[in-house]
C-alpha cells in the first residue's frame, strides 16, 4: 500500500488505469465490429447462394448435381457437411432435398417468407442427425416463384466455425489485454522512474540543505521543463530563506549588543554605588546616569516594537488626512531648538513656485508616525552638518504622478559610498568621524522611517557626496484638499 502513496506509484497506476479502460472499451468495439461484419459476411453469403439458386429455377429447372457443386463452397466458415438445401412449396411440402433430413422450421415465417419477404432465423433445437453443435443453424427462408407457382428456398448452415472463430479472437483479447497491460505496467513503472529521477535528486539535494549551508543551491537544468522550474522555485525561496536568516542573526546579535551596553553600565555604576556609602549629591548624580541608560533601552524596546508592528505584513489601513505643510512646519519647530545651538538655519520651500494659486497638501496616514519620521531627518541632518550652515527643506507636487516629494538637503560632512547603501540598515551607524559631536544615536530611526514611509504607500531615497552634503527625499501619495 505505500507504494501507491508514491507519486511515482500514483503515475504508473492512473496509466495503467486509463489505459486498460482505454484498451478494453478498444477491444470491445474491434470484436463488436468484427463479430458483425463476419455475420453479415456469413447472411449475405446465404442471400447469394438463394439468389444464384433462383435464378437457375427461373432460366429452366433446378438440377440437383448442378446444386450440389454450388453447395461445396457457398457460405464461408462451413463446409459441405454443415449445409443444407431444400426447396418447399407453398404447403411447406419439399420439392428438393439435398439430403434427407427433416429441418424444424417456423410456419409462421415460413408463411410470411410467401409474401415475398426473405427471412432469416437461428436454431438451437435438437434434431434427428442434426449437423449443427450448440452454436446452432442459421436458416434462410427465401421465397422464389417457379412455374406459376410459389416456393421457398431454404438454406440451413451450421454456426459452429463461424462463433468457432469468433471465440477464438475473444480468446486473443482476454489473453492478451491483461499480457498488455502487465507489460504496460511494467513500462509505466519504468518510464515514470525515469519521469520521476529528477524529483528525487531534487529531494535528495533538498534533504542535504540545513540552516548552516543555506547558501547551497539546487542544481537547475536548460530543459526549462516543471522540474527545472520547481528548482528554480526552490533556488529563489532558499535566496529569501538565506536573507531572511542573516537579518534575523544580524537583528540579533546587533540588538544584543546594543542592549548589553546600557545594562552593563547601569549594573557596573550600581555595583559602584554600594561599595561604600555615597553622599546625597553622588547618589543623584548615579540615578540621573541610570534613568539615561534606562532612557536609551527604552528608546531600542519602543524601536524593536515599531519596526515589528510595521513589518508584520500586515499593512495598515490609515484614514487621518494629514495636512503635510504644518506637519512639517511643527517638525521644523521641534528641531529649532537643536539647531539654533549650531546656529544652523533651517529653511522651508512649499509648493508655491509650482502653482499659480497656492495649494495646501494633504496625504493619508499617521501624523505622529509621520511627525516622527521628518523629526528625525531633520534631527540628523542637524548633527551631521557643519555649524553656521543652511538645512533647505522643500516640497513639490507632482500633479502628473499625484505625488508630494518631501527633500531634505544639509551641507554637512556626507556619508561615504560604503555607508551610503546601508544607512537604512537596522542598528546601523557609519563610522565616529561622521558625527562632530561624537554622540550617536540607537541606529533603529533610519530603518523605523522607511517601514513608516513604505506602510504609507510611499518611499525614501538618499543621495550624498563625503564633504558635499546629503539630500534624503520622502515620496508620498497625495489627496485633494476637500
Amino acid at each position: 500500500m505505500k507504494l501507491f502513496k508514491t507519486v511515482r506509484g500514483q503515475l504508473s497506476f492512473y496509466f495503467v488505469l486509463v489505459f486498460g479502460i482505454t484498451l478494453c472499451i478498444f477491444s470491445a468495439v474491434l470484436y463488436s465490429v468484427f463479430a458483425r461484419q463476419n455475420r453479415a459476411e456469413f447472411d449475405k453469403a446465404m442471400i447469394t447462394f438463394a439468389k444464384t439458386i433462383s435464378e437457375e429455377m427461373q432460366q429452366g429447372g433446378f438440377q440437383s448435381g448442378t446444386s450440389k457443386d454450388i453447395t461445396e463452397s457457398f457460405v464461408p466458415f462451413s463446409t459441405p457437411k454443415q449445409q443444407y438445401l431444400e426447396i418447399r412449396d407453398e404447403l411447406s411440402q419439399p420439392v428438393f432435398k439435398l439430403r434427407e433430413f427433416d429441418l424444424p422450421l417456423n410456419h409462421d415465417l415460413f408463411n410470411e417468407s410467401l409474401n415475398g419477404n426473405p427471412i432469416f432465423e437461428t436454431v438451437y433445437d435438437d434434431a434427428e442427425n442434426k449437423f449443427w453443435d450448440s452454436y446452432g443453424v442459421r436458416i434462410l427462408l427465401y421465397p422464389v416463384s417457379y412455374k406459376s407457382e410459389k416456393n421457398v428456398i431454404v438454406i440451413a448452415v451450421s454456426l459452429s466455425n463461424l462463433e468457432s472463430t469468433l471465440f477464438k479472437f475473444r480468446l486473443i483479447l482476454y489473453i492478451a489485454i491483461p499480457l498488455t497491460l502487465l507489460l504496460s505496467s511494467i513500462l509505466g513503472w519504468v518510464f515514470s522512474g525515469k519521469a520521476y529521477a529528477p524529483v528525487s535528486e531534487l529531494i535528495k539535494n533538498s534533504n542535504r540543505i540545513t540552516a548552516n549551508n543555506l547558501d547551497t543551491r539546487l542544481p537547475v537544468s536548460d530543459s526549462g521543463d516543471e522540474i527545472s522550474k520547481l528548482a528554480a522555485t526552490l533556488n529563489s525561496m532558499m535566496e529569501r530563506l538565506q536573507r531572511s536568516f542573516l537579518v534575523l542573526k544580524q537583528f540579533t546579535s546587533d540588538a544584543s549588543h546594543e542592549l548589553r551596553t546600557p545594562l552593563t553600565i547601569l549594573k557596573g555604576e550600581i555595583e559602584v554605588a554600594l561599595n561604600k556609602e555615597r553622599t546625597a549629591e553622588e547618589y543623584e548624580r548615579i540615578l540621573k546616569d541610570n534613568l539615561d541608560e534606562v532612557e536609551r533601552l527604552q528608546m531600542i524596546v519602543d524601536g524593536l516594537l515599531t519596526l515589528s508592528r510595521l513589518e508584520s505584513g500586515k499593512k495598515p489601513q490609515y484614514s487621518e488626512r494629514v495636512n503635510l505643510d504644518e506637519l512639517l512646519i511643527e517638525a521644523v519647530s521641534k528641531i529649532s531648538y537643536m539647531a539654533g545651538m549650531k546656529n544652523i538655519k533651517i529653511i522651508l520651500k512649499f509648493n508655491e513656485e509650482n502653482n499659480d494659486e497656492y495649494k495646501q497638501l494633504f496625504v493619508r496616514g499617521d501624523l505622529s508616525m509621520l511627525l516622527n519620521v521628518f523629526m528625525n531627518l531633520l534631527e540628523n541632518a542637524v548633527k551631521y552638518s557643519n555649524p553656521d550652515s543652511e538645512i533647505i527643506c522643500s516640497e513639490i507636487f507632482i500633479p502628473s504622478e499625484n505625488t508630494i516629494h518631501i527633500s531634505i538637503q544639509d551641507n554637512g560632512i556626507g556619508i561615504s559610498p560604503e555607508d551610503l547603501d546601508k544607512v537604512f540598515d537596522r542598528f546601523y551607524r557609519a563610522d565616529h568621524s561622521r558625527t562632530r559631536d561624537g554622540r550617536h544615536g540607537i541606529g533603529l530611526g533610519l530603518s523605523i522611517a522607511k517601514s513608516v514611509i513604505e506602510a504609507h504607500n510611499g518611499n525614501v531615497s538618499v543621495k550624498s557626496n563625503p564633504g558635499s552634503g546629503t539630500v534624503f527625499t520622502v515620496i508620498l501619495p497625495g489627496i485633494s484638499e476637500n
